[in-house]
C-alpha cells in the first residue's frame, strides 16, 4: 500500500515547512499541529480512506504531529475536449468527452496530490 510512504511523505513535508517557518520568523506558532489539508485528484491513483488510516502511524513518532488531523478535498477530473471545451469528466465512461465521446487531449486537474495548508496551535 503506498498510501503509507505518501503519509509518511506528507509529515516530512509538514515538517520541513514548519522548520523553514520557525527559522524565517521564531515568533510564528509551531509547537503541534492540529490539521493538514490535503488536495488529492480523483485520478490519482490514492485511496483517500487509505491514506486517513496510514496518516496516525506516520505522525506517530513526531511529538508536533501526534494529534494532526487530515483532511483531503477530492479533486474531481477535468478535461479540455476540442469540441465543448472545459468539462468534468464521467470516469464511468473513460477519460473522454461526455457529451460527444471523444477522447480528452488535456487533463484540467484530476491528478493531483498537494500539501494545500497546515494549521498550528
Amino acid at each position: 500500500m503506498h498510501e503509507i510512504d505518501i503519509a509518511q511523505r506528507i509529515v516530512d513535508l509538514c515538517l520541513d515547512t514548519l522548520d523553514t517557518l520557525a527559522q524565517e520568523d521564531p515568533h510564528t506558532p509551531t509547537s503541534r499541529v492540529k490539521t493538514v489539508k490535503i488536495r488529492v485528484g480523483i485520478l490519482s491513483s490514492v485511496v483517500p480512506q487509505a491514506l486517513e488510516n496510514a496518516f496516525p502511524q506516520a505522525c506517530a513518532e513526531f511529538e508536533m504531529m501526534q494529534d494532526a488531523r487530515l483532511e483531503i478535498e477530492t479533486v474531481s477530473a477535468r478535461g479540455q475536449c476540442p469540441q465543448h471545451g472545459e468539462l468534468e469528466l464521467d470516469l464511468n465512461k473513460g477519460i473522454c468527452c461526455p457529451v460527444c465521446n471523444k477522447p480528452i487531449l488535456e487533463l484540467i486537474c484530476g491528478e493531483e496530490l498537494e500539501l494545500d495548508e497546515i494549521e498550528c496551535e
